[in-house]
């Protein structure tokens, strides 16, 4: 059976990179007022914290003691969450971030300077995307942002997508969600008249170019495009040798990828 938190250790272990990193650096560009008494960062779907760590590194150089907040669904990864963040203003929930909305989260209204949702909208039901815009804004400071980062239409990764959709028979979109692109909130955000800026943030993503890397840009496809990564192997080995071929370079395969970075405002 599928297993999201093995899964995407595999996948971070056997690929580079600086996504956490150039996201960050975005995150430290925003501004904020700088008498604040405290400012509070709520973290969402934080994984194993590398993201978290970083922007928690960036802040603390600019503002007064941060108040942190953690929220992991996954139970496995959320113990690794709590081991590798051990700031002692950093409180961690192991829960769905709609369920953490409705109640530990109300305890926040007001008060949170930024909220960050990166790569995790697509777990989301389209139906829920209301009420986690609505409840995510309420908690927001006047001066406080809700951050969405989300993987780019424009990521070379979507050239080789209709092709396995037109391949694949398996799916596994209801264990880990859909394939979502930055252009579909966009619309979304357009249509529900919300503010919101966007910046494309470049962040290719490396692999070796030897005899593993089949097997590891298999396995990516399959976890981004929400495909068993095998099947990506059975089915469509060919195809991704060809999409492989067009960006071998230097010893590596480099894919040209963006990160859309929505900042959504106190509405």
């Amino acid at each position: 059976m599928a297993n999201y938190h093995k899964d995407y250790a595999f996948l971070m272990d056997n690929h580079y990179s600086k996504q956490a990193e150039i996201a960050a650096e975005a995150i430290g560009r925003l501004d904020f007022p700088r008498n604040l008494p405290k400012f509070t960062y709520v973290d969402i779907g934080s994984h194993v914290g590398k993201l978290t760590g970083l922007v928690l590194d960036i802040l603390a150089q600019y503002y007064p003691p941060i108040d942190v907040h953690c929220v992991e669904p996954d139970s496995e990864t959320f113990q690794e969450l709590q081991a590798n963040i051990r700031q002692k203003e950093v409180i961690f929930y192991n829960a769905n971030f709609q369920h953490w909305l409705r109640s530990p989260g109300q305890s926040l209204s007001g008060r949170v300077d930024i909220l960050v949702n990166s790569h995790t909208f697509y777990h989301y039901p389209e139906y829920s995307w209301p009420e986690i815009i609505q409840e995510s804004d309420k908690l927001l400071t006047p001066h406080g942002k809700h951050v969405v980062i989300i993987d780019s239409a424009g990521s070379s990764l979507n050239e080789i997508k209709p092709v396995l959709d037109s391949k694949i028979p398996n799916k596994r979109h209801d264990a880990f969600g859909r394939f979502l692109k930055g252009s579909d909130l966009e619309m979304y955000f357009g249509s529900a008249g919300i503010n919101y800026t966007r910046e494309e943030l470049p962040s290719p993503i490396h692999f070796n170019d030897n005899e593993e890397a089949l097997d590891g840009v298999c396995h990516m496809l399959g976890f981004v495009m929400r495909y068993n990564p095998d099947d990506v192997k059975k089915y469509a080995a060919k195809d991704v040798q060809d999409f492989m071929a067009q960006y071998k370079k230097g010893g590596m395969i480099v894919f040209p990828r963006n990160q859309d970075f929505f900042v959504l405002p106190k509405q």
